[in-house]
């Protein structure tokens, strides 16, 4: 009888005892110690949350940034992306021009910014459209003067018809400050209505000025058509200034953001940008194109596509 139990027994406790062996090795090598995680799967870190003061402070050092290696006899001029149409008669969604982005934050067609060190009362014009209401219907909600500024940082705000008054008084070399109905926002004396333009118009009339506009290869581009119609139409008259090429500034390394914000870099193939950001101590760079067209080619310090250097 007893040798019938132990019989019956015996491949019980056979089990038990197997298991015991896997179960124990288990269970020591987890006590106090977390399983390592597959090398394969890395944790996202959360996003950086920066207030508006830092956001404003750091697109404000960009644009100085970019206004010093212009230096005092120069003038930056930059356009919005011209809207694209597809089957004629279908908008494109907007997207703005990256390098105009990243120093303003703006994403509205139909803005300008000119920066101008050598101007102490204007170091920075954004010529921005007056709104209409009644249009905002199809052209989607366009930006007030205070919108602008909050968004930019930038306080001198003209409209942009006021732009080619602009332009014509430079090439002239006159000072300009449009009539107080056109101007939206300013932070200059009103009682100084041309002043500041001095060095900028000194260095024109002694052709020691500058012009820098972004500059596209190819002789009909579609991405920077507007400046190459402004760089042909500017020509036309001998002015003072020299055109320069703006893209190699805001090349790879030429521009460094301060640390926690990206910075800009071209290449080939656009990819939606925003002014979001992400640690460059983490590895994160943001890598933005000419004007979001896949055949869009790099921006190079050579000759116009119209024949100017």
């Amino acid at each position: 009888m007893n040798r019938r139990v132990t019989l019956r027994l015996a491949p019980a406790l056979t089990l038990v005892i197997l298991l015991s062996n896997f179960a124990f090795p288990i269970a020591q090598a987890s006590v106090g110690k977390e399983p390592a995680a597959p090398a394969a799967i890395r944790i996202t870190p959360p996003a950086p949350v920066f207030e508006d003061a830092k956001r404003l402070n750091e697109l404000a050092a960009r644009r100085k940034r970019v206004a010093e290696t212009i230096g005092s006899k120069g003038i930056l001029v930059m356009f919005s992306a011209e809207p694209r149409v597809y089957t004629n008669d279908v908008d494109y969604q907007f997207r703005q021009e990256n390098n105009l982005y990243y120093l303003t934050n703006l994403g509205q067609r139909g803005a300008t910014l000119v920066l101008m060190l050598g101007n102490p009362q204007f170091p920075e014009v954004l010529f921005l459209p007056r709104r209409n209401p009644a249009r905002e219907t199809w052209t989607g909600h366009m930006y007030s003067p205070e919108e602008a500024a909050a968004l930019s940082g930038v306080r001198e705000i003209w409209e942009a018809t006021e732009f080619e008054p602009f332009v014509a008084a430079i090439r002239n070399h006159q000072s300009y400050r449009p009539k107080d109905e056109k101007v939206f926002m300013s932070a200059a004396p009103a009682n100084k209505p041309g002043a500041g333009f001095e060095a900028l118009l000194t260095a024109a009339a002694e052709n020691q000025a500058e012009l820098y506009l972004l500059a596209a290869a190819g002789p009909a581009s579609k991405e920077y058509g507007r400046e190459q119609r402004f760089a042909a139409d500017w020509n036309k008259a001998a002015t003072g200034f020299t055109l320069k090429n703006a893209a190699p500034i805001f090349a790879e390394g030429s521009l460094a953001s301060s640390p926690g914000f990206f910075r800009p870099i071209f290449c080939h193939v656009g990819h939606p940008i925003s002014i979001e950001y992400a640690l460059l101590s983490q590895g994160s760079e943001r890598r933005t194109s000419t004007r979001g067209d896949s055949n869009t080619r790099s921006m190079t310090a050579e000759k116009w596509a119209n024949g100017n250097s």
